[in-house]
């Protein structure tokens, strides 16, 4: 055998080993272990699949896991230089359900074209007349389980709905059916059904769902004869709009009709009676009265007016102009004179034309006559202290008096944001002002409006409109300079109320003043957040400002588009930023190297934060790797070539070429931060080429540089333990709880090790209530103090922990199986007691004969 072949066979060995997740579970780490030894029999499964259903069957077992675990798969076949490997990655990529499981397939893809291995097989012809599938004909059919709906019928006219069915022989199996219910429109808008998977694999599948999909929703339990209901309107709604149903839901329509719409056990007593959010259902969402209260004191009686200007951007943006027209006054020039249907129909003509898309309302507040003298935080001067708690109480009605005042006009002032293409007919909106910036690449346009909102008839209706851009054009220099000088002064007092430092940090507080409000925490937690969005309001205002200078003198500061970048960053619209860094470059060739490179960083951003429209994430990321390239050839700068090295290696899995990228940035004097950027990006690619050590070498040396960034000691603590270097692994972990504490990650991973290595139980126990200490909910250390316990014996703190574990995350696969395991140590402690108590008494039988016989 040629070197060449041996170095081929020790790769190819090394990467049986799978690159598993510390999120994963012992037993799917294992699963992912043994596909790697059995993937080429779903290979040859593929290649005998006549139809695309028969390779949907074929790659099941897979497709039926959890996406953390079918990613984690996918990285590991990605490291097998084979033909099957290929193959099989290129199925997954075709028919996987989720786009990040399709987008990491094709990544694993792009490393194995880099090893000449490119897939052969090809996704076969859909099935001529397929036929409808149906319950699987057995002893015991299917019998509804539990169902769960989200919580957004009254607000959004939409649900999601997650039903489950016990099945199989001893209804040891599940089946899952899920849906997108939309009332407005489609009718059933996704559609998804799964079968034959095990308990444990629904509840993993079902908790996926409702934590990673459906994150901010709150789900209510939902019976068979409500899923019913759910679904027969939303077909209603589907046959009344012409609507076109999702392919699977036709496909498995038959099994939708025998569960849920023609079951026996799903009979609706009551027709008519809708569906509503049942209102004694908790929600952790729920917030306290003393919130409550602070908020409608904050918003006070112009509440209502945003409110309504809020709902008609709402219609207006969906294209419910209908709705929009009703909510502006009878006599307001904004309905241009025009009969409602008139009214609406030119604005369906200009959505036609314009093809407005992702509006956003980026910050919304009534104007004050005085906003330097508002009283956000209810801060209250020395002078003005009440002398006691009467004068206090008498205060407070007052107060409540003066909200119960309904305001009789107001003026809000709306920044907002809308993806649009020109067209002649946006100069005859009168609501739709002149933008002040427009980015060229999305078609996004920035708009500043302000609306006088009047009650009419006890309703408040919009009654006028000001394009606010435009009357800041009629402001001379000074007056301009002047504004935006105010709009400074007004963010820097709102911050210095809010505590937050000009870095962004909180700044500390006396100690007296933290116990003060210790007990009030959700109270100053409401007050901060929409202080910040205060703030973004008036950075919006601010910027546009900066829009009307930059407009009047385009070519003389660029001082100015670097200030409306850094704002525009700062308040998380990259887009915002990438328009002026893209002016700075054009308009200043002595800055544009480094305007390139911020450019091409905040598209990146953009590209990754775009992850679900992989359109417009690999446009992104392609003029971020232009700009690179452009930059470059105009400067070698260290931080352009590691940017540029980081997506190639991320996005494309060049990882030669990223790594030469890396090397000539070294040559350049990078500074602290460059050169830990050059190390962590040279770690990830001797990771992603499966050579660990050199990867921990790397890691290792950005410790030196940056011993605080964060999971960098984790990271490395968790490699050295599958190398099986435990000493190292542990000081790697204890480095990871010294320099980044918050990271409880580490605190688990010590505990395995000294519990499945060390045989230090007690160590275990300890390092984890240092981690409960840092954070009391997480869900991932009362499990492993739980399990620590159950190893003890130690049941009732065991039971302890987990009761916590089951109020923070009761549908946990995870916290299910550590409640059974409890159980299963108690049943083996009292069969271990009642022996012990037999054996006692059959001694005690026994010395009794002796004593007899003597």
């Amino acid at each position: 055998m040629s070197q060449k072949q041996k170095a081929g066979a020790n790769a190819n060995a090394n990467s049986k080993r799978a690159h598993t997740s510390p999120g994963l579970s012992p037993e799917e780490q294992a699963w992912v272990q043994q596909q790697l030894t059995d993937y080429p029999g779903y290979t040859q499964a593929l290649q005998a699949a006549t139809h695309t259903r028969q390779a949907q069957e074929a790659l099941s077992p897979l497709l039926a896991q959890s996406e953390p675990v079918q990613q984690a798969l996918i990285q590991s076949l990605g490291k097998q230089i084979t033909q099957e490997a290929a193959d099989l990655l290129q199925a997954l990529h075709e028919l996987a359900s989720t786009k990040e499981v399709r987008k990491e397939a094709r990544r694993s893809l792009l490393r194995l074209e880099n090893a000449k291995i490119t897939p052969h097989w090809q996704l076969p012809a859909e099935e001529q007349a397929p036929t409808q599938p149906t319950t699987p004909q057995s002893s015991t059919p299917p019998r509804f389980w539990k169902g769960f709906y989200t919580d957004t019928l009254a607000e959004e006219e939409a649900a999601e709905v997650i039903l489950l069915w016990e099945e199989g022989d001893g209804y040891k199996e599940a089946l899952i059916m899920g849906m997108t219910l939309d009332y407005r429109l489609h009718g059933i808008e996704d559609f998804f059904y799964e079968a034959h998977l095990s308990k444990r694999q629904a509840e993993k599948r079902l908790e996926y769902i409702r934590t990673q999909q459906f994150s901010g929703a709150r789900f209510l339990p939902c019976t068979l004869p409500e899923a019913r209901h759910l679904m027969q309107d939303a077909l209603d709604i589907l046959e009344e709009h012409g609507a076109r149903a999702p392919i699977d839901f036709v496909r498995y329509r038959q099994i939708v009709d025998e569960l849920i719409l023609s079951s026996p056990d799903a009979e609706i007593e009551n027709e008519d009676e809708e569906i509503m959010p049942k209102e004694n259902e908790p929600s952790p969402f729920d917030i306290t009265q003393e919130m409550q209260n602070f908020f409608e004191n904050f918003f006070a009686a112009g509440d209502l007016f945003d409110q309504t200007v809020e709902e008609f951007f709402d219609a207006w943006s969906e294209g419910n102009y209908g709705e929009a027209y009703d909510l502006l006054a009878h006599d307001s020039p904004l309905r241009q004179g025009l009969e409602r249907e008139a009214w609406v129909q030119l604005r369906e003509q200009w959505r036609a034309e314009a093809q407005p898309a992702n509006f956003r309302i980026l910050g919304l507040e009534e104007r004050l006559e005085d906003e330097d003298e508002e009283d956000f935080l209810d801060e209250e001067d020395e002078d003005d202290e009440l002398e006691d708690e009467e004068d206090e109480d008498e205060l407070e009605d007052e107060d409540e008096d003066e909200l119960d005042i309904e305001a009789e006009e107001g003026i809000i002032d709306v920044c907002w944001s809308l993806e649009m293409r020109q067209t002649p007919l946006s100069e005859r909106l009168p609501e739709l002002p002149r933008a002040t910036a427009v980015y060229d690449v999305t078609g996004r346009h920035w708009f500043w409006s302000s609306f006088t909102v009047i009650d009419e008839g006890g309703e408040p209706r919009l009654v006028s409109h000001v394009d606010e851009g435009t009357q800041l054009q009629i402001l001379s220099d000074e007056e301009l300079e002047t504004r935006s000088d105010e709009l400074i002064q007004r963010y820097e007092q709102l911050m210095e109320k809010l505590g937050i430092d000009e870095e962004g940090n909180r700044i500390a507080r006396e100690e007296s003043e933290d116990k003060e409000n210790e007990e009030n925490e959700e109270l100053v937690l409401a007050q901060t957040l929409a202080g910040l969005q205060k703030g973004i309001t008036i950075t919006n205002k601010y910027l546009h400002h900066l829009d009307a200078q930059i407009a009047r003198h385009p070519d003389e500061k660029s001082e100015q588009y670097q200030q409306a970048a850094s704002q525009a960053e700062a308040s998380q619209d990259l887009e915002r930023a990438a328009y002026y860094l893209q002016a700075i470059a054009d308009r200043f060739p002595e800055l544009a190297p480094k305007a390139l490179i911020s450019l091409a960083n905040a598209q990146q951003r953009l590209a990754q934060a775009a992850e679900q429209d992989e359109e417009r994430s690999t446009r992104f990321f392609k003029l971020a790797e232009q700009n690179l390239h452009t930059s470059l050839e105009k400067e070698r700068s260290a931080l352009g070539l590691i940017l540029l090295a980081q997506q190639l290696s991320h996005e494309y899995a060049k990882f030669d070429e990223a790594e030469k990228l890396l090397h000539e940035a070294v040559q350049l004097s990078p500074n602290a931060n460059e050169a830990l950027m050059i190390a962590v990006n040279q770690g990830m690619i001797e990771e992603y080429r499966n050579h660990i050590p050199q990867a921990i070498e790397h890691y290792q040396r950005a410790t030196t540089i940056a011993p605080d960034f964060p999971n960098l000691w984790n990271n490395i603590g968790y490699l050295q333990l599958n190398m099986e270097q435990y000493d190292e692994a542990e000081k790697s972990f204890l480095q990871s709880v010294d320099h980044d504490p918050t990271n409880t990650e580490a605190y688990v991973h010590l505990a395995d090790l000294y519990v499945q290595v060390r045989e230090d139980i007690d160590g275990a126990e300890d390092i984890l209530q240092q981690g409960l200490e840092i954070n009391e909910d997480d869900i991932g250390i009362l499990g492993k103090l739980t399990e620590v316990y159950i190893q003890k014996g130690e049941l009732k703190e065991a039971e302890q922990y987990l009761e916590a574990a089951e109020e923070i995350s009761p549908d946990s696969a995870f916290v299910q199986e550590l409640r059974a395991n409890l159980d299963q140590a108690r049943t083996e402690k009292r069969r271990a007691m009642k022996s012990r108590g037999d054996q006692r008494k059959a001694n005690q039988s026994q010395n009794k004969a002796k004593k007899h016989k003597k």
